[in-house]
């Protein structure tokens, strides 16, 4: 029984080396996104974020009877948010 064990683990080690060399193989060939495309990321991130921002802001002034101070803080908090995150999307894929 033991031998058994044996065998099953030295070949459970073996594909969790070859899955290991596998994944090394493919993170070696991956490329860094263009130029456009974190263009396109950090313009997307930027406009859901303000959108979010004044959706939620709605929904505080809704229910919270509030109106305009809701809407007003979280598009201005979405907007600080968007600005942060797009600055840290164009930094790291420089």
């Amino acid at each position: 029984m033991d031998e058994e064990m044996e065998e099953k683990v030295s070949a459970f080690e073996k594909r969790v080396m070859e899955a290991r060399k596998d994944i090394e193989e493919i993170e070696a060939h991956r490329e860094e996104p263009q130029g456009d495309l974190v263009g396109a990321q950090a313009g997307s991130e930027f406009l859901a974020l303000v959108i979010s921002g004044g959706l939620l802001g709605f929904g505080i002034d809704y229910f919270f009877h509030t109106t305009p101070w809701g809407i007003i803080f979280m598009l201005v908090m979405g907007f600080v948010a968007a600005v942060y995150r797009a600055n840290d999307t164009t930094k790291k894929n420089q």
